[in-house]
Formats: structure tokens, sequence, C-alpha cells
């Protein structure tokens, strides 16, 4: 799958290859952003099976008169139902009397995905409530192929996520690639009738959403008006919740993904440019050479930083209250360090080092903590897992207790909720904790 977000200013517009079909989601093209040149050289037939547009306004719809007037063939579109009758404004008008004549499909939020006969899914998390306000209305699409999957949130609101989405959907929200609702807006995490304090954001979602990437489609912060979107508050909680990095359109340009069953990267474009450049990977480590190589020669030491963003501190007692404080006095006089290996179901083993690449689930991951504590002594185990399917599970199921090793030296867990969770070891002697591990970060995908 392939996922071209593009510069179109503040609008959202994407295209998407996948399984040899093309797809658009918004589609926000003028002559000033010049973005209908760009799909002219990606969709060169000029064929669009599928036309999502999330919601009718201005900013998503502006251009489907040019693309239709360019000679482009709209198969099929998806769409949520919303109506304005007030709305008399001439994009408006266009797209209903296009939905009308294409013969429209309303999408209906489901479990159920709305394509049957490809080798992707595109499932419908939100859609028309008749609620009478279209960004809670907006549609809200998940598209994956291979166990990819890219997240298109629309304009949705945090009303929308907090009342209808998350109750009904919350263990299909997880997304490898996140692309920003409503242009980077604090709507996301602030309801409009609450006061947007910055200590208490709405956050469920993006807790269970955790996409490595996030792509917010605005214009720069030197171009934006006052106060419109990106808010700085919204792109700080992104940032800490995003596992690898987030591409604001009107500061890199094209944003472009290859994602296939291994690996997802990411290359940056601009307009009228053809060449294709990587900057970044998912699997991207600082001594490898190759993007889909996973089985590079990694550093070897607990202390590198891959995945996991440390500038969020998710296991600080603040982000995770049930990670309980050491038993004993802490006096480190002495070292100790984990080394851990993971067995996939089938039965493969490999090494896996700290905030190493995300870990199937399924799997059993075994840690050996190797000490120079002399003499008797006993290891503990400090377990602690985040993230939202651990938070369904039960609080048992988030730990943050202190286990002793029932082995030597040696622990074993299961691969079992997404998102990011980490394990200490305590060496204790005479009733002293004389070593202790670093964090050690394990990310399930």
């Amino acid at each position: 799958m392939k996922v071209h977000f593009l510069n179109v200013g503040h609008g959202d517009m994407s295209l998407l290859e996948v399984d040899g079909k093309k797809v658009m989601v918004d589609c926000c093209a003028t002559d000033e952003n010049d973005a209908l040149s760009y799909v002219r050289k990606v969709f060169t037939d000029k064929v669009i099976d599928y036309l999502i547009i999330t919601h009718p306004h201005s900013d998503h719809i502006k251009g489907l008169k040019d693309l239709v007037d360019d000679g482009f063939e709209i198969k099929q579109i998806y769409e949520s139902g919303y109506r304005d009758n007030d709305n008399d404004e001439e994009v408006y008008k266009y797209a209903i009397k296009l939905f009308n004549e294409k013969s429209a499909k309303k999408l209906k939020a489901s479990g159920n995905k709305v394509n049957t006969d490809y080798g992707f899914d595109i499932h419908c998390l939100n859609s028309n409530n008749d609620n009478g306000y279209i960004h809670y209305d907006s549609l809200v699409i998940k598209i994956t192929e291979n166990g990819k999957s890219v997240l298109f949130t629309g304009d949705s609101n945090c009303e929308v996520w907090k009342e209808k989405i998350m109750p009904a959907y919350s263990n299909q929200i997880g997304s490898d690639i996140l692309h920003a609702s409503h242009h980077g807006s604090r709507t996301f995490f602030f309801c409009a009738s609450e006061e947007p304090k910055e200590d208490k954001p709405y956050k469920e979602h993006i807790t269970g959403i955790v996409p490595y990437y996030t792509v917010i489609s605005s214009k720069s912060n030197e171009e934006k008006q006052e106060d419109w979107p990106p808010h700085e508050g919204a792109v700080e909680i992104y940032t800490d919740y995003t596992e690898k990095k987030i591409y604001i359109t009107g500061e890199k340009g094209n944003v472009v993904f290859e994602l296939n069953e291994e690996s997802c990267s990411v290359e940056n474009l601009t307009f009228n440019e053809d060449s294709m450049r990587i900057v970044d990977g998912r699997y991207l480590r600082p001594q490898t050479t190759s993007v889909n190589n996973i089985n590079s020669n990694y550093p070897t030491t607990s202390k590198s930083k891959y995945m996991y963003n440390p500038i969020r501190n998710i296991f600080s007692k603040e982000n995770a209250p049930h990670r309980k404080n050491p038993l004993w006095p802490v006096k480190e006089t002495n070292e100790v360090e984990i080394n851990a290996t993971f067995q996939t179901k089938q039965g493969k083993t490999s090494n896996y080092y700290s905030n190493g690449d995300a870990l199937p689930k399924g799997g059993t991951i075994q840690f050996n903590a190797k000490t120079d504590v002399l003499g008797q002594y006993k290891i503990y185990w400090q377990i602690v897992n985040t993230g939202y399917e651990a938070e369904a599970a039960g609080a048992k199921q988030l730990r943050g207790g202190f286990e002793e090793s029932t082995e030597h030296n040696m622990r074993r867990e299961h691969t079992q909720y997404k998102g990011s969770h980490m394990a200490q070891a305590y060496v204790t002697q005479g009733g002293v904790c004389v070593a202790k591990s670093e964090e050690f970060v394990v990310n399930i995908r």
C-alpha cells in the first residue's frame, strides 16, 4: 500500500494505491495548491475506484468539479450522508449533485468492512449520527492491507470519539499511520462544552491508536491564520503518543508512505518533483542501511531508544499510577542489565533489544538479568503495561508490582497487549536493593 498525503494548505486530500485499486480521501484541489497535477502523476489513467468524502466542508470537497472537468472517472463514492439545507456555497451544491449522480453510498459505522471484493479492508468507524453537527458526523475510515493500516479521522471531534467511537470500536482503532483530525485542531482532545485546560485533555482515543507516524494536513505556522490549527497543545499531545514522527504537510510538503508486510517507510515529496527520497523509516536503525532489512545487527545496549518516545514518559508514576514504588531502600552499589529473546507462536526465536521493533501478539519474551552482585541475592521483576488494550482487560493486567524470579535470574512474559510496556529488574541483598536495571521497553503491535 502506498499513501500520499498532499500538501493542499488548510484542507485534506490523500491518495492511496492499494491492491491495484486507486482511492482518494477528500478532495481539496485548487489552482493555488496545484494538487490536480500531482493526482495526474499518481493516477495516470485518470481512474478513481473509491472516492471517500469524510464530510462536505469546502476544504474537503472544493476540488471535485475540477477533478470531474479534467476527465477523471470516479467509479464509486462513499460519504457520510450529512446534509446542510442552509448551505448555499457552490462547492457544496456541486458535491451533493455529484453524490446523487454517482449514487454515492452513505456509510454507516459498523464493525464490518465496507468492501468485500479486494485484498484490503475499509472500515467505517463513524458516520452521520443525525445530531446536526457536521464534525460530529464526519466519517472516520480505517484502511488496512497486509496488517498495515491508516486511520483517516476527517474532522471528527472529541465528543463523538468519547460518546460513540470508543464505546463501540475501541479495539479497532489501532493504526500504523494516523491522519490527524481537523488539521491538528484542539477539538480532537477538548470538548466544546469544557474549558480547554491543558492538563485535562481527552486521551483515550490517542492511547488506543498509538500510531507510528502522524500526519497533520495544514498550512505552516508562518502561513496559517491566527488561532487556526494546528494548535500547539494538540501537536504536543500527538507528539507524546506518536512512536516515530509527526509530519505537517505545510512544513514538509507532500508526505508519502510505502507500507508492506514487514515495514513502513516514509518519503517526503514536493509538487513537481519526480524523485522520491526516503528520509525516515519505521525499521530504520542508526546502524542499518535498508528500511526493509529487519534482520540487521542492531546495537546491543539496553539504553538504545528507537520506537518508544521518552518525552511522554508513559512509565512515570504520574502517567502510570499502577506502577508501585520499590519495596526496599535503594542503594545502587552494583549493576544489573537485561537481555531478552523473543519466540513467535510458530517457535522462531530471535534476540530483542529494548525499545525495538513492535513484536506480534501471541509470542513469548524471555528476560535474563545479568548482575555483578556476589553471594546470595534475590531478583524481583517489575512489569508495567500501558495502553488501551491492557487497561480494557482490567486493572490487574496493567501490573506494576514486584514478582520474585521463580527461575534463576529469568522472567517469561507473553506479548498480549498492543502498545509499549516495560520490564525492570531489582537485585536485593539483605533487605536492600543493591542494583536496578534500566527500563527495558517492549513494543507490541
